[in-house]
């Protein structure tokens, strides 16, 4: 792998094949929040399980507040949730972690997966040059040989091929992103496309249910782990250095016939107790548990009658915090 560190110097941020339609979407999720500078906005942030999962829109009306679907994509970092999350914070704001299991414990993973990277390289370039050399090092490791090849190609399609270039930069532009989103038209478009967003960050043609992948039981434990924890502290003392109340909710899980709910309950009471010194948990683990004929595409995507369930369910905990305020 020594030889390898050869490669750093040709390694660097390049519109390389990746998923362009995350940062259209943080472009867009960012406006939104910018429209309610001064309004009292509640946040509910994590990755695609709220983008999926939690409808704002009703919660807004209810509530009579605005409230920000700020679910972004499971394959950030917990630092960019964080990060992003805190960017969009005004004092008096709420806000509502509802955070995927793994995120609990990525500090086990080594942080050098494909997908990361090769995001970060080819839109996210803050985070690439934030590694150090012997991370890039690493970096290079993980992407693989044929990464440099790719690269080149794709620097060499910038100057002879735009076309297959600038829809990736496009994705970037922030005037052109958020043009697309002001003009997009009130049809069904593919379900991960963020012109499908309301104006609230809710996305809409969810109504399939084709669940699949691989299911987390709701009566097993997951890790939450030192590194994450002290994150987490970090953050929500910021969030309160700026009057800005942090809470956390759970995410849906499948029921299946088999659950033993003792036992969720105990991992519930577990998990509270667990993050109580950091914020208070909203809810419980035996509250979010749902048919399978309620998900979306993954037993984290509601789709739209199970979001519609869990909206309602999750509203009076929300009035609460309103009502004690």
């Amino acid at each position: 792998m020594v030889g390898y560190s050869a490669l750093i110097p040709l390694i660097g941020p390049t519109p390389v094949s990746a998923e362009y339609w995350v940062p259209e979407m943080l472009i867009i999720k960012r406006d939104i929040s910018k429209k309610f500078p001064h309004n009292r906005k509640f946040i509910i942030a994590s990755g695609s399980s709220t983008l999926f999962s939690i409808d704002t829109r009703y919660l807004s009306d209810q509530l009579g507040i605005p409230v920000i679907n700020f679910g972004l994509m499971g394959g950030l970092s917990l630092d960019k949730i964080l990060s992003e999350t805190d960017a969009i914070t005004n004092p008096d704001d709420v806000v509502i972690l509802a955070l995927e299991p793994d995120y609990y414990c990525r500090e086990n993973n080594s942080g050098y997966d494909e997908w990361l990277l090769r995001n970060a390289l080819a839109w996210d370039q803050a985070y690439w040059y934030n590694m150090k050399t012997h991370e890039r090092l690493l970096a290079i490791w993980a992407l693989g040989l044929r990464f440099p090849l790719e690269l080149i190609r794709t620097r060499v399609d910038s100057h002879f091929r735009p076309d297959i270039i600038s829809p990736r930069l496009d994705a970037q532009n922030v005037e052109s992103v958020l043009s697309r989103f002001a003009s997009r038209p009130n049809i069904p478009d593919n379900l991960y496309s963020v012109y499908t967003m309301d104006d609230l960050g809710n996305i809409k043609n969810t109504s399939e249910n084709n669940l699949s992948g691989k299911w987390v039981r709701a009566d097993q434990p997951f890790n939450v782990c030192t590194k994450t924890l002290s994150d987490l502290k970090a953050f929500v003392a910021g969030q309160r250095s700026k009057m800005v109340e942090v809470y956390f909710i759970h995410v849906p899980y499948v029921d299946m016939v088999d659950l033993d709910f003792k036992k969720i309950k105990s991992l519930s009471q577990e998990f509270s107790e667990i993050l109580a010194p950091i914020a208070p948990v909203l809810d419980k683990r035996e509250d979010v548990i749902f048919e399978p004929k309620f998900f979306l595409n993954s037993p984290l995507h509601l789709n739209s009658i199970g979001r519609e369930i869990r909206s309602k369910n999750l509203l009076p905990r929300l009035r609460n915090l309103l009502d004690n305020k």
